[in-house]
């Protein structure tokens, strides 16, 4: 295989940023001296350069065969045509995008426990249990999406490119911050530690300062701004914290932690609220304490099913407090 054929990812990522330059109108002197010197550093480098200008070329040729042959060419014929443009066209584009964009990754947390990621750009991530985000970061962008679960996120500054995360309908944009994110039933969270985020959906926009949370729904309506307390990302230490939460999200976080899931006989009791600090490492000692304060019965039906019901000849109560 020729040496062409062998250049790496960075290689050519690294032609392809100079080969564009070159061609965009703010070339220099200086920019065409550290081209030659890196060129003459290392053959592939050279090699990496001239595939891109070969595919930039065999592209430019195909357009123009193209353009010459539309008026005479049937319409099967002009279709095959503009298929061979863009085969060729491609793989280039692939290379320009991942310069721009950065390659896609995939991160994610087993369940049961939490994982520390630092991105290309100095951003770092703490993904709570069975957690994931994708993230792509680039020489012109950085964006994540939330997969699922919860994220904590410590964005790296860079005035130049904006730190964009998608969660569900939404988009948040790093004003230069630490925030937590957090996708649970279908509704997305967003606590701000420090500094500001902006929050945007096709419903509406909002900045969020240090100290203030909001989000919105799966329709991408905004939810009310409110107050954080100091214990929002407590889970990073194997705890969480609850301040009049509904029971069935508190169940649903619960579930990151424990091969589990939940289900309620009384559909009512999904809107009992919960409230304290307690690890998520014992779910046994956690059924307990659920059902010495809320007027509720836990019944394991298999394994990994729980039912919720009501206890009958309680009067109800709306929340506990717990200690770890």
């Amino acid at each position: 295989m020729a040496a062409s054929e062998k250049v790496s990812d960075l290689r050519l990522q690294q032609a392809i940023r100079s080969w564009t330059s070159r061609h965009s109108g703010s070339w220099t002197r200086d920019d065409e001296a550290n081209l030659e010197t890196w060129l003459a550093a290392d053959p592939e480098n050279r090699a990496a350069y001239e595939k891109v200008g070969r595919a930039w070329a065999v592209t430019g040729q195909a357009a123009g065969r193209v353009a010459r042959e539309l008026p005479t060419r049937r319409p099967y014929g002009l279709w095959i045509a503009a298929s061979l443009l863009a085969a060729l066209s491609y793989p280039l584009w692939v290379m320009s995008d991942n310069w721009w964009n950065g390659p896609r990754a995939e991160w994610s947390a087993e369940r049961g426990q939490t994982r520390k990621i630092q991105l290309a750009d100095g951003t770092r991530i703490v993904l709570d249990a069975d957690s994931a985000v994708e993230s792509r970061i680039g020489a012109r962008s950085r964006h994540i999406v939330l997969v699922r679960g919860e994220a904590l996120l410590t964005v790296a500054h860079d005035a130049t490119r904006p730190f964009k995360v998608d969660v569900g309908p939404g988009r948040i944009t790093d004003i230069g911050t630490e925030f937590d994110i957090e996708s649970l039933n279908g509704k997305a969270r967003v606590s701000v530690l420090e500094g500001r985020v902006s929050v945007a959906t096709s419903r509406g926009e909002l900045v969020l300062a240090a100290g203030q949370a909001s989000g919105y729904d799966n329709q991408g309506a905004l939810l009310p701004v409110s107050n954080i307390d100091g214990a929002v990302t407590i889970w990073e230490t194997g705890q969480r914290h609850f301040n009049a939460d509904r029971l069935s999200d508190v169940l649903e976080r619960i579930t990151r932690y424990h091969l589990v899931s939940f289900v309620f006989k009384d559909p009512e009791l999904r809107e009992l609220r919960v409230s304290g600090t307690f690890r998520t490492d014992n779910l046994p000692l956690f059924l307990r304490t659920l059902r010495a304060a809320l007027p509720i019965e836990t019944v394991w039906l298999d394994p990994q099913r729980v039912e919720i019901s009501r206890r009958t000849g309680i009067g109800p109560r709306e929340s506990f407090a717990s200690n770890p």
